[in-house]
């Protein structure tokens, strides 16, 4: 592979993962040696408390590959495989059996019944049953991203900057011995996502309804044609609330119901990232978490990121989707309009992201350590895009390079 390094290799040798603080050591975790910029980029990080993870770090470790072997009737995976319906299987983890799990499709512009995105529930047969702590995985077919990275490193640079976001791995998947190639592992929003990130899972968590994207918090007078409450009780009157707020609340009191740094580092972050599939660009890809009356915003779904730039002041200029799905009506994102007026430091945001949790070292060492461990395995997925392997990594790290730098990042070696 002719290789586009952000940095020649030997000046991030000692550069590696940069774990938020708090995080479990096996989730990103920088080893002993890491340079001085990642430890400064992990401590400004407002990341969870640690709490008991069990054996969950190993199911995230960004240093293996897993094998994921699944046995069920075959004609219930033909059927998950063409649908939405639940299904039964037993599902072995590098040898360790987990059981039986509820199976499921999803994804909507991914979709691909040859290799399909698997919802893994290990709580759908028996309520608050656990595997290593988890109650949910996600398998991705990174259908839309043929590097298999951007989810890995995109969530890293979320979780550096303080911004909540899922965990990730990779595995090998094989289904009644049928091999269907390298798939990407993310962690679950759910419950105890929520508890690691901010102490309590006590709040409503709402995820966006799959097809109804490009309303975001603009204001709302049906609020579940948008949005499904995923936990707790909900009727949608709270996001009414909320939208009301933000477009004529008193600063004061948008203030106190919603977490306008996370929103302004979400919004920033993933236009520097390249995203015209996000909350900014075009209302979709993303988690709201109620949480007892403040809201915050968790982002979802990175695979179609790092690909077009975009103008983190205008983001919805950029989407060809910048549309309410339902309506037809034009998107443009109310909390970044209400935050420039309220004199948002954008630029600073900016330059806190690129030097830190976004700069060259830290994410070049990423990338580099992350192509050495998957390729064989990408270039050799029978259902996936390995013959274009190379050209994509090649593609995603000159992408990242060029942002960087566009947006101020001075680390970055020269062409």
């Amino acid at each position: 592979m002719a290789a586009v390094n952000l940095l020649p290799l030997a000046a991030v040798a000692g550069c590696v993962d940069g774990g938020a603080p708090g995080e479990p050591a096996g989730d990103d975790a920088g080893a002993q040696g890491r340079d001085a910029e990642i430890d400064a980029a992990a401590d400004a990080a407002d990341a969870p408390d640690a709490r008991a993870e069990g054996d969950a770090e190993d199911v995230f470790d960004v240093g293996a590959i897993h094998e994921i072997r699944i046995d069920m009737d075959a004609a219930d995976w033909e059927a998950l495989r063409n649908g939405r319906e639940w299904w039964a299987g037993e599902l072995r983890w590098d040898g360790e059996s987990a059981g039986e799990v509820g199976l499921r499709a999803f994804g909507m512009g991914s979709y691909n019944p040859d290799k399909p995105n698997i919802k893994i529930a290990f709580d759908h047969f028996e309520r608050g049953r656990k595997w290593r702590g988890l109650e949910q995985l996600k398998l991705d077919n990174s259908t839309q991203d043929p590097s298999y990275l951007r989810e890995r490193l995109g969530t890293a640079i979320f979780r550096r900057f303080g911004v909540p976001a899922a965990r990730t791995g990779w595995a090998s998947l094989v289904v009644n011995g049928d091999r269907l190639g390298l798939y990407v592992v993310l962690e679950a929003i759910d419950d105890r996502f929520l508890d690691r990130w901010f102490g309590n899972d006590d709040g409503i968590l709402y995820d966006t309804v799959q097809g109804a994207w490009g309303h975001g918090l603009m204001p709302l007078d049906d609020p579940l044609a948008y949005y499904n409450p995923q936990m707790g009780e909900a009727d949608g009157s709270d996001l009414v609330e909320l939208t009301r707020l933000i477009a004529s609340g008193s600063d004061e009191d948008l203030a106190r119901a919603l977490d306008l740094e996370g929103f302004l580092k979400e919004s920033v972050a993933r236009s520097v990232m390249g995203s015209i599939d996000s909350f900014s660009s075009d209302g979709n890809n993303y988690y709201l978490y109620d949480d007892t009356g403040f809201w915050r915003i968790i982002p979802w779904d990175l695979d179609f990121d790092m690909t077009y730039p975009v103008d983190p002041w205008e983001p919805w200029a950029y989407s060809p989707w910048a549309a309410d799905s339902l309506t037809g009506e034009p998107y443009q994102d109310p909390v970044l309009i209400r935050q420039i007026e309220l004199g948002a430091d954008i630029d600073g945001t900016i330059a806190e992201l690129v030097q830190t949790a976004m700069s060259c070292s830290v994410v070049d060492a990423e990338l580099v350590s992350s192509v050495e461990l998957i390729r064989d395995e990408a270039v050799g997925d029978p259902l996936g895009a390995g013959a274009v392997f190379d050209e994509n990594v090649e593609a995603l790290r000159q992408f990242l390079r060029d942002q960087i730098v566009a947006f101020g990042g001075s680390d970055c070696a020269a062409d």
